[in-house]
């Protein structure tokens, strides 16, 4: 048993970081081919996608106007445009994707989630 314990606990922390890798990579490609993509974290200083937009999930819920007005912007006021949304794990982007859908935007991907990830080579760490 603790054998097949420890098997899962190797399964799932190797795959993790490859899940998150993909994320990054996933964004990456998307911003080299002039895609949006919105990172909704509170705080992205562990590192954010070169290229990334910072709108945090705090300012749609919090000034949602602003918010959407910033995300409109993007996309030149046309809501069926592609965009990517990721944060550290899916939910927030998850949560932030269901009150654009609200909103009217209609082609929106959520990628999942960086986690801890950081790769010097496709982010930048905030400025301090």
């Amino acid at each position: 048993m603790k054998k097949f314990i420890f098997s899962l606990f190797l399964f799932f922390s190797t795959h993790a970081g490859a899940n998150e890798k993909a994320t990054v990579e996933l964004a990456r490609t998307a911003i080299s081919e002039g895609t949006p993509v919105i990172d909704v974290r509170q705080e992205a200083c562990n590192g954010y996608v070169k290229g990334a937009n910072l709108i945090s999930i705090d300012e749609f819920v919090n000034a949602p106007d602003s918010a959407i007005a910033r995300v409109s912007a993007l996309v030149g006021n046309d809501k069926s445009k592609k965009i990517i949304v990721y944060c550290r794990s899916g939910n927030r982007s998850r949560k932030v994707i269901a009150i654009l859908e609200k909103r009217g935007f209609t082609n929106l991907e959520n990628i999942g989630g960086v986690g801890d990830y950081f790769d010097p080579q496709t982010m930048q760490k905030c400025k301090s």
